[in-house]
């Protein structure tokens, strides 16, 4: 399964104009001036789950009961210092956390379950073609949501980004 996490990791690089001292303040400001509001409004950058810890800023974005769409899944921000107020940075994207090889597993396995049940049960042509349907409709569902989710997650970490690195003070 480490394999195809790897396969499914989406990775830029970005230049900043700020140094690591300045990230941390940043990040340590929009936790201090966040709203306890902040999860009422989608598009706002959740400071509560941005970690920084040795020059990396690892964010884990799960859903909530009041914005069930965010995306899932777990960005990483690699530091590395190019000189006294460039920093260079890393990022790394994994969508659903390296959860998505078992959801899959367990949708393919009941899938495979309701195959069989309607095999054995069905009479005639009509159970091949709603197996087909129930398949490809399944296939296009995962799909989509994980164009979807990895999306997300590469627009969110452009936001960080260019919030954390924008010339200001943080929001």
């Amino acid at each position: 399964m480490i394999g195809f996490d790897e396969r499914m990791t989406i990775r830029f690089e970005e230049t900043a104009n700020i140094s690591m001292n300045g990230l941390a303040s940043r990040i340590s400001e929009g936790k201090i001036n966040q709203s306890w509001t902040h999860f009422l409004v989608a598009d706002v950058i959740d400071y509560k789950e941005i970690n920084l810890n040795d020059g990396r800023i690892e964010i884990v974005r799960t859903p909530t009961v009041f914005n069930p769409f965010k995306a899932n899944g777990r960005i990483v921000l690699t530091l590395n210092e190019i000189s006294d107020n460039n920093a260079q940075l890393k990022c790394e994207i994994l969508p659903f956390d390296g959860t998505y090889p078992i959801i899959v597993g367990l949708f393919i396995a009941f899938f495979t379950l309701m195959s069989l049940l309607i095999l054995l049960f069905g009479r005639g042509n009509e159970t091949f073609l709603l197996i087909l349907f129930m398949w490809t409709i399944f296939g296009l569902i995962q799909y989509v949501a994980y164009s979807l989710n990895k999306h997300g997650l590469i627009d969110y970490s452009k936001k960080v980004i260019k919030e954390l690195t924008k010339t200001g003070k943080a929001k």
